[in-house]
């Protein structure tokens, strides 16, 4: 519906065009794309398998020197720091004693209820993304959010990929 009512929201359609399809397999052709953007999507995937299909095909539409951003990611420890937090602890304190329990929490977000509009909500480690783009040609940048009145920026996180030339 978001894509018919386009012009409402300023959008060019003779410049820009819009779709729906399935992120894991888009219908447009290898390296034509210049750039490429997903906005609070991520954390919707069903899996981690699904997320790397996905950045697979990010990185196959997209130019060489073209630039992928994906928005609003979560991050692994969001709720539990919110909370240690909320007790007045320091972010570099809670941070520590958060740390070890990271690989626990990402086994049991798999079992995790749906909110309130049905969706299970993933976080994905900066790890997780190293070792996806892991032996492919893009530069990985990872951006803290600025966002005022939002003091929990470090654990939502953007990513910037920039896709370079195939080498030879």
């Amino acid at each position: 519906a978001l894509i018919h009512r386009a012009a409402d929201f300023g959008v060019d359609r003779a410049r820009l065009h819009l779709g729906v399809a399935d992120a894991s397999r888009l219908p447009v052709c290898t390296e034509t794309v210049d750039r490429v953007f997903s906005y609070s999507v991520f954390q919707c995937f069903p899996s981690d398998e699904y997320a790397r299909r996905v950045l697979g095909e990010m990185l196959r539409v997209c130019k060489p020197g073209g630039v992928i951003v994906i928005g609003d990611l979560h991050g692994v420890m969001e709720k539990q720091a919110r909370f240690l937090e909320g007790l007045g602890l320091s972010r570099t304190l809670a941070d520590g004693l958060l740390r070890p329990f990271v690989p626990l929490w990402r086994w049991r977000q798999r079992f995790r209820r749906r909110g309130g509009d049905g969706l299970h909500r993933r976080a994905f480690s900066r790890a997780f993304f190293h070792r996806a783009l892991q032996g492919r040609s893009c530069v990985v940048e990872f951006l803290r959010q600025e966002i005022a009145d939002r003091p929990y920026e470090r654990l939502r996180y953007d990513l910037r990929i920039t896709k370079q030339s195939e080498p030879g």
